[in-house]
Formats: structure tokens, sequence, C-alpha cells
């Protein structure tokens, strides 16, 4: 039996279907339970103190490395999805970058040699 999801993609979204209400397949399925991880602020589930990143937070954090934001996600990863791991090669990219006008954060999530999520802070 396949995992369901409810489809969640924002309209501004360029993959975005507005006549799907749910995914099935497992490559998208647990794209959506990353994704909540990713955004989700520790504290904010009622019940489950430690769920989620708050990637958001996590990577202006004046104690934050790049190997500790990959650590962080990966435990995440591996303690409310475990499954992902059954199916699927998982890494996480981190690095800092500086430009002229700014400086920043880069984030990949990597299924199977294949960049999945991109987060650009």
């Amino acid at each position: 039996m396949p995992l369901l999801e409810i489809y969640s993609k924002a309209p501004e979204d360029p993959n975005y279907d507005p006549n799907r209400l749910e995914i099935s397949d497992q490559l998208s399925t647990f794209i959506v339970q990353m994704e909540n991880l990713l955004f989700t602020t520790p504290g904010e589930v009622l019940g489950v103190p430690n769920f989620g990143v708050g990637l958001n937070e996590v990577v202006f954090s004046l104690t934050a490395n790049e190997s500790s934001i990959r650590e962080k996600i990966l435990s995440q990863f591996r303690q409310y999805i475990p499954l992902l791991f059954s199916f699927f090669s998982v890494t996480v990219d981190v690095q800092y970058f500086e430009t002229v006008e700014k400086r920043g954060v880069l984030v990949d999530i990597i299924v199977n040699d294949q960049r999945v999520l991109g987060m650009l802070f």
C-alpha cells in the first residue's frame, strides 16, 4: 500500500497542479515530509516539542556552521522519517557563500544523487 500525503504545493510553485488533492509516489511523499521538517520550528507541533529543524532560524544562528546544520537536518530526518533511508540514499549539502552584495547559505537535499530540494538563505 503506497504512502499518501496531502498535496501541499503552493500555487506559486512552477510544478503546482490545481487538480491534485493527494500524492502517492514515495519520493514526492518523502519530499513533503522533508519540507515539513525543515520549515517547522521546534515547539510548533503540540505534543512533539523537538519536531522540526527550524531552518530559517538555524542558518542564521551565530553558533551554526555547515557541519552542525547538516547534522541537525539529517538527525531530524532519521528520527521523524526513518523509512526515507530504507528506500533512498540521502545527503545534505550546506555551503556558506559570500558575494559583493550579500552573504548567505545554500542548503541542498540530495536523494539518489539528484537534488530534490534547494534552499537559499
